[in-house]
């Protein structure tokens, strides 16, 4: 049957996984496809500095995750070429005042929008991009959702004259009303009439100063009004009398979408976590997860009894829900390096995820999201040096491993502990690390989106320049070796004349794919195809090819550190898995 002769609703029902650029197409070749494509190119529009991640073509495996929304972005990088800020911000303000005059000449357009995000900093737009997105505002009038991520923007922007469905809270008060139904708490300390509101999701910042002090201003005061919520963000407290007086002004039963962030205890409370979770009544509706670090936990020892405590909490959650979606994301100490993080304690950790976990969940069909596990990985100093000089042995990765080797010669970090105060040599751990978390920038970063928003969201092609990274200074150049610098170890050597150093954007390109090559082994472990040396194997033990005589996997989908995974089955049943973009 032709495309053209299928019902509306079919059509509608296959369109809405075409990509981008393909809606245009297919709304050009025939009317009959023109007002469908328009409809779902125009429901979802985000906006962001970076352009998305796309799939390609030659893959066995499609991700439809790219089709989720329209992304207005600059321009996109091709290998071996990156373009200018300036070039960037331009491009991005001419598709905006292209959408604008779009809308203005067939207002029709304007109906089709249900949600619009902003992402990004203020620094990531210009003026006049400002300007434009206050245009595109002053067009719309009924729409669910208007997202501006950054609290800058949000100052510069008028949308109180909007109907929305999703409304960000910042100083100014809000008039309830009977649409609004989901309340995004970003610079608010007290909101009177909350009470007003007929809301069914409510979140607020991860900071665990900022929500408390929310919660005990604004919820603890309306004297045992229980609120319900289907999505919520629970910011644990260590004050347990707090977290139980909370839990008990929830419906749980109603609970769809739920994130937990849970404290580090520096007084070494073991039994912490544990607590957190027994207080967490049954929700027997809950779809989505979220668990979240929120914290820093700076050893070995304490991630693992943070993962074993979460695994046991899924045991027993799984026994009483249908889980489709969960999130598992650590928080990494700057530039890795974990005190106890020897190759040992890698390999207990590496098979906790890569073999237990699955396990547990393998009862339910769960897309599984560790937005961080690779950085959180790159804290083992031992075994990064293994992935760096020993890994992967294919020609891309000897030019880009060679790369990151050649980078840690001439390179140094800054130690900003009180002992030390300046910069040091760097190891494999420290560098990956950084590679970790410039990877898991292609991923949702918005406390208020939070990580149960992942899926809805294309990933985000990001470049690093290899400098700047989430210590407190840059990665500092040197004009010689860092082994040739011995005879400085009293004092900072300062290179003679500042060059320009060749690791930058460009270099960063190929990084990704060689990370994504460790990563498949990781994968591989998942859906038991890493039999290692199979001349070693006896022919007369059945191999337990990918699920064939082992478990059967359940999972279909697996987000790793911006890496995206489709796990899928051979003709034979045997298991196979599809890296989508890298």
């Amino acid at each position: 049957m032709n495309l053209i002769d299928l019902p509306v609703p079919i059509k509608k029902s296959i369109i809405k996984y075409l990509p981008q650029q393909a809606l245009i197409n297919l709304s050009l070749a025939n009317f009959e496809f023109y007002q469908p494509c328009l409809q779902q190119l125009y429901k979802n529009i985000t906006i962001q500095y970076n352009p998305p991640l796309r799939p390609n073509e030659k893959d066995r495996e499609k991700d439809f995750q790219d089709s989720t929304r329209t992304v207005i972005y600059g321009f996109s990088n091709p290998d071996g070429k990156v373009v200018s800020k300036e070039l960037n911000l331009k491009m991005i303000y001419a598709r905006l005042v292209v959408l604008r005059q779009s809308m203005t000449i067939n207002r029709e357009l304007i109906g089709y929008i249900k949600q619009i995000h902003v992402l990004g900093e203020l620094s990531d737009f210009s003026d006049s991009i400002i300007e434009e997105l206050q245009n595109l505002a002053d067009l719309l009038a009924d729409l669910d959702t208007f997202y501006i991520g950054d609290y800058k923007i949000r100052q510069l922007i008028d949308l109180t004259r909007l109907k929305l469905r999703s409304v960000v809270v910042d100083e100014l008060p809000i008039e309830a009303t009977p649409k609004i139904e989901e309340l995004l708490i970003g610079e608010n300390t007290h909101l009177p009439n909350l009470h007003k509101f007929n809301l069914t999701s409510l979140i607020l910042p991860n900071n665990t100063q900022k929500y408390w002090s929310w919660i005990m201003e604004n919820v603890f005061t309306l004297k045992n009004h229980v609120l319900q919520l289907t999505k919520f963000k629970f910011v644990f407290s260590l004050d347990m009398a707090l977290n139980a007086k909370l839990v008990r002004l929830i419906d749980w039963e109603k609970i769809t979408q739920l994130e937990l962030i849970l404290a580090y205890t520096p007084r070494n409370d073991d039994d912490y976590v544990i607590d957190c979770f027994n207080l967490i009544p049954p929700t027997p509706n809950l779809k989505k997860l979220s668990i979240v670090q929120g914290d820093t936990y700076p050893t070995h020892r304490e991630n693992e009894l943070f993962d074993l405590n979460v695994f046991n909490f899924l045991t027993n959650l799984l026994t009483i829900c249908d889980l489709k979606y969960l999130s598992i994301k650590h928080s990494i100490p700057n530039i890795g390096n974990l005190e106890d993080g020897s190759e040992g304690n890698y390999y207990r950790r590496w098979e906790m995820f890569m073999s237990t976990l699955p396990k547990i969940i393998n009862s339910h069909n769960i897309v599984l999201i560790l937005p961080n596990l690779f950085q959180s990985f790159a804290g083992y100093e031992q075994y990064m040096n293994t992935v760096l000089f020993n890994g992967c042995k294919c020609k891309h990765c000897q030019i880009y491993l060679g790369d990151l080797d050649e980078f840690m010669m001439y390179h140094k970090y800054y130690d900003a502990s009180t002992n030390a105060k300046r910069y040091k040599d760097m190891n494999a751990s420290h560098l990956l690390s950084e590679v970790g978390q410039q990877l898991n920038y292609r991923m949702v970063q918005d406390e208020l989106l939070t990580q149960l928003n992942h899926l809805s969201f294309p990933l985000v092609n990001t470049l690093w320049d290899f400098h700047t990274n989430t210590n407190n200074k840059p990665f500092k150049c040197y004009d010689i070796q860092t082994v040739d610098q011995g005879e400085y170890d009293e004092v900072d050597y300062e290179p003679t004349s500042p060059a320009v150093c060749r690791f930058n954007k460009v270099t960063y390109q190929g990084v990704p794919k060689s990370i994504g090559h460790y990563v498949n082994q990781t994968i591989e472990k998942i859906v038991n195809l890493n039999r290692g040396n199979a001349e070693s194997v006896d022919i007369n033990i059945a191999l337990k090819d990918g699920g064939d005589l082992d478990f059967k996997l359940n999972m279909k989908k697996l987000i790793i550190n911006g890496f995206n995974y489709i796990i899928d089955k051979e003709t034979n049943g045997t298991h196979f898995y599809q890296n989508v973009y890298d």
